[in-house]
């Protein structure tokens, strides 16, 4: 809904939640029309990715809620992979996030165990993995209570990455000489699309 705002250059405004309103009309448009472009595209490479991964965690926690267990205890029925799969799939969005958790662990000297910059490698995209690969051995189980709380530590993990976007773009904004949206609308709408992704899961 907002990406699709952002290239209608429309202003959309939400009935509840953190951010009310959201507007990509004409009135902002200044230049390049990054508020626009900018906003679509981060959104939908970062948040977009966000949320088709959630939604993939829950249907494979649903199929596993339905019977489709991989590993079963014994051999009087065949195991179901179906959830595995799913559990997979999301697995593979995470490169988006991951591209995110790599670029602002640059900045906030995040990157590694040991917090070298110069290492690529953010924290929060290494807990993430390594909880994507719990995840996987839980759904194989069938073990519902452990996938409910990797999913919530996964959610946690990943708005790092958003948290430091936001942050770092209200820094830029805040140490510009001059601080209109005019004057700085590339930062405003990077900033904006972090926020859209991080916001709810805050709220909550």
């Amino acid at each position: 809904t907002v990406v699709k705002a952002a290239l209608d250059r429309n202003k959309i405004d939400f009935l509840d939640g953190p951010a009310l309103s959201q507007d990509f009309s004409e009135t902002v448009r200044i230049d390049q029309y990054y508020i626009n472009e900018e906003s679509a595209k981060k959104i939908n490479q970062y948040t977009t990715a966000l949320l088709e991964m959630y939604q993939l965690m829950e249907q494979a926690l649903r199929a596993v809620l339905q019977g489709c267990i991989s590993i079963v205890p014994n051999g009087n029925m065949a195991g179901c992979d179906n959830a595995v799969e799913i559990w997979d799939n999301a697995a593979a969005i995470q490169t988006g996030p991951n591209v995110l958790g790599e670029k602002r662990c640059l900045n906030y000297l995040t990157c590694g165990f040991n917090w070298i910059s110069t290492n690529t490698i953010a924290l929060a995209n290494i807990k993430v993995l390594n909880l994507f690969q719990l995840g996987q051995t839980a759904v194989r189980t069938g073990d519902c209570c452990a996938i409910k709380a990797i999913i919530k530590l996964i959610q946690s993990a990943q708005l790092i990455p958003y948290i430091q976007g936001v942050a770092r773009y209200a820094l830029k904004i805040s140490n510009a000489s001059v601080k209109t949206l005019a004057a700085n609308n590339k930062w405003y709408a990077e900033g904006a699309a972090f926020a859209t992704g991080m916001l709810p899961q805050l709220y909550k």
